[in-house]
């Protein structure tokens, strides 16, 4: 094998490489025009939440989606409520504890209300609601500690051991 192969290889990857860029960059384009001129003619407000942000130097959007179909079991008050978002969420399993960090811009700690109860998570924070199903049962709910700081809510539940039973019940967890 030659080094010139080895050379033509790479050169293939970085065509390609460059390719997805500008199809990328394309569709990028084509959505943040599709946002401008929904945010121009007003159209998207009542299925978005959209901010323009234009200060020192930065220009921009925020949006948010909001829910069309809540579920039948949210809270009345959320349920009244027309605009409520449902705050991003990601977990993360190991072999000793489920954590879970949720997006909850423009909250006090105050705001947040948690409990976890049959398997989910319910969190409630102004606007926004989610009810998150554990993938795990095997957890003890009473030992749940939960920390928000710079719009991060990061929850920690220990899992229970090999042998161990679930207790069941509604627990409320404490935001420090």
């Amino acid at each position: 094998m030659s080094d010139d192969s080895d050379f033509e290889d790479f050169d293939d990857f970085i065509r390609e490489l460059d390719t997805l860029y500008r199809k990328l960059s394309k569709r990028l384009s084509k959505q943040i025009r599709e946002i401008e001129r929904m945010v121009e003619h007003e159209t998207a407000r009542d299925e978005w939440d959209i901010k323009t942000i234009d200060k020192h130097g930065i220009k921009g959007f925020v949006a948010k989606k909001r829910s069309q179909n809540p579920p039948l079991r949210f809270p009345k008050e959320i349920l009244e409520n027309e605009a409520f978002f449902e705050p991003l969420v990601d977990i993360f399993e190991d072999k000793r504890s489920l954590k879970i960090y949720i997006e909850l811009p423009n909250v006090t700690k105050e705001e947040i209300d948690l409990t976890i109860s049959d398997g989910k998570i319910e969190v409630k924070a102004g606007v926004l609601y989610k009810i998150i199903p554990l993938p795990t049962r095997k957890i003890e709910s009473e030992k749940a500690q939960a920390k928000y700081k710079n719009g991060v809510l990061k929850i920690r539940i220990p899992k229970l051991g090999r042998f161990a039973r679930v207790k069941k019940g509604k627990y409320k967890i404490k935001v420090k």
